[in-house]
């Protein structure tokens, strides 16, 4: 179609533009979609903080029941009297993600009663792991 004397269509210059644009989205995104951006031990990390912080409140508000947090390889779990919590919990870590070691967390009113280190294994094992510290007497998780 012609106006005004000009073929219609794009020019080299913007379809070049639009193809570098792309190709950086792209770049930024894949990581995401092949599981090879560290997002799965991120988001176990961030349930592990979670679980041991609930653990801690359910303790404060219900100081007659024993207060457990289970870390098996592949699942976290919070038990109260020896039994899941049920509801969101156990907690699933996925396929490519593993918890080591294999431990209990026993809380009282203040925090943990124990202290652990707690590695976050991604795909390529330990050296994309993340460590989560458990500090005994406060529960402080960082």
């Amino acid at each position: 179609m012609i106006r005004h004397g000009r073929a219609a269509g794009f020019t080299v210059v913007e379809l070049v533009v639009v193809l570098i644009l792309v190709g950086i989205l792209a770049a930024y995104a894949a990581p995401k979609f092949t599981g090879r951006g560290g997002y799965a031990e991120l988001t176990v990390q961030q349930d592990l903080i979670q679980s041991i912080r609930f653990a801690q409140q359910l303790k404060m508000s219900r100081t007659d029941q024993n207060i457990t947090l289970a870390i098996a390889t592949n699942s976290i779990d919070i038990l109260q009297g020896g039994a899941s919590i049920g509801g969101a919990y156990p907690k699933s870590t996925g396929n490519d993600v593993t918890l080591s070691p294999i431990t209990n967390l026993a809380f009282d009113r203040l925090g943990a009663t124990n202290s652990a280190a707690i590695s976050i294994n991604g795909p390529g094992g330990p050296t994309q792991s993340i460590i989560v510290n458990v500090a005994g007497a406060t529960g402080y998780a960082r």
